[in-house]
């Protein structure tokens, strides 16, 4: 199991949140070995941050005390077309997917709803566009020797082909939740 020891910070989300692009970003540096999903391997003295959704983590929201946490906040029916369309391109079907998303959605929000009220970072994934704010996220997060440019906005473009258009065309139960409690969690923390 991952203990909040042997790495420095930790950035989370709900997931479909660009925490890949965002450790891609932050391992630009020289003094920081950032992990997706993972601890990763380091080189000489380097500094240790761990960005992974929620789902990815092992450690239960108690253990991540003594570490700096961020949380990643995107409008959660974006989240919900992102993960549609991921989970229709490997093949699985609406209601496989329905159940997958509401399964670990609604596990996620009451985790991370916890470790924002803890003191968190809210991270606002729809200012991913902007080189100074993600510097400032690196910044915040003790990473001093990244200057997030252009070229590193435009790295990460998803390609995929998308089944799901529009919200409107995912199933009704995913719907309810997403335009409910998923909703409501993320305006509460959404300043």
């Amino acid at each position: 199991m991952v203990k909040c020891q042997e790495y420095e910070f930790l950035i989370t989300s709900p997931g479909r949140t660009g925490t890949k692009w965002l450790a891609w970003v932050m391992n630009h540096s020289a003094e920081w070995s950032v992990g997706h999903e993972s601890i990763p391997k380091t080189k000489n003295d380097q500094r240790v941050g761990v960005v992974a959704p929620s789902y990815a983590l092992n450690a239960p929201a108690k253990m991540l005390h003594g570490c700096k946490i961020g949380v990643v906040l995107r409008n959660p029916e974006e989240i919900a077309l992102s993960f549609f369309n991921y989970n229709a391109y490997l093949g699985m079907t609406a209601e496989e997917i329905e159940i997958e998303y509401l399964s670990i959605q609604l596990q996620q929000i009451v985790v991370l709803d916890k470790v924002l009220e803890d003191g968190a970072i809210a991270i606002d994934y729809h200012r991913y566009n902007d080189p100074d704010y993600v510097t400032s996220v690196c910044r915040e997060f003790g990473i001093n020797d990244v200057c997030v440019t252009e070229g590193h906005l435009q790295n990460k473009i998803n390609t995929r082909p998308t089944t799901y258009s529009w919200p409107d065309e995912m199933p009704s139960k995913t719907l309810e939740f997403v335009r409910g409690p998923f909703t409501d969690y993320h305006q509460a923390w959404h300043k």
